[in-house]
Formats: C-alpha cells, sequence, structure tokens
C-alpha cells in the first residue's frame, strides 16, 4: 500500500472513532415536557385527564376497589379536594393513604394542576 493509501485509510478510521460513539445526556437531547400551568386549569380540561390515566381504574364507576370512593362523580371528588385529603394522598404528606396505591406519587406538573385546580374552587368546569 502506498502512502495516500495509509492516509486514506487513516482518516476513515479516525473519522469512524470520533463519529461512532458518542456520550449523549438524555435530559439534554430528551428534555422533559414542560410543565403548562399558564392556562385555566380546569376539571374537563385537565384534571379528569390525569384521574382517568391514574385514578379512575379504581376509583371509578361503583369503586369496588377504591374503597368506595368514585373520583369520577364531581360532588365526591369536591368532597374530597374541600378537605384536604385528595391533596395529602396525592402529595404523599403522611396525611392520608399514599395515592395511587403502591405506586410513585403523581408527576410535580400533575400535582400542581391539582393545586391550582383545588385552590379555584375546584370547580365543576
Amino acid at each position: 500500500m502506498n502512502r495516500i493509501s495509509f492516509l486514506v485509510v487513516g482518516l476513515c478510521l479516525t473519522m469512524l472513532i470520533a463519529t461512532g460513539c458518542y456520550y449523549d445526556k438524555a435530559d439534554i437531547i430528551y428534555p422533559a415536557p414542560v410543565c403548562d400551568t399558564s392556562h385555566a386549569i380546569t376539571l374537563s380540561g385537565d384534571i379528569n385527564n390525569i384521574l382517568s390515566a391514574n385514578c379512575y381504574s379504581c376509583h371509578g364507576g361503583t369503586a369496588d376497589n377504591g374503597g368506595g370512593i368514585p373520583l369520577d362523580q364531581y360532588d365526591v371528588l369536591k368532597a374530597y379536594a374541600d378537605n384536604g385529603i385528595l391533596m395529602s394522598a396525592i402529595t404523599h404528606d403522611g396525611g392520608a393513604q399514599n395515592m395511587p396505591k403502591d405506586a410513585p406519587k403523581l408527576s410535580d406538573c400533575d400535582i400542581a394542576k391539582f393545586r391550582i385546580w383545588i385552590d379555584s374552587g375546584a370547580l365543576d368546569n
């Protein structure tokens, strides 16, 4: 092999090594979604989606699995929001049984949405 061939092979290997391996930081490349609480947080637009994804499997319908607490009924949800048990349960602060049961607490964003909704009167909106 002549000198030019060695240079070309060397250059190709250098490029392959330099570009073939990299260390990425997932939080920089894939940042967490932004928590948008800039709009009015509503039961129908925000809270019901969180409840549906995390709570209704136990606390919906007849709520046999959820201690008889059907959170899909507004009057029941409102009572737990007003007496503080709902926030205590989802923040895992020790004042109520941690919810979701046997699972990590909701995301900080979801908890913030509940807090805003409750602080705004926990309206049926």
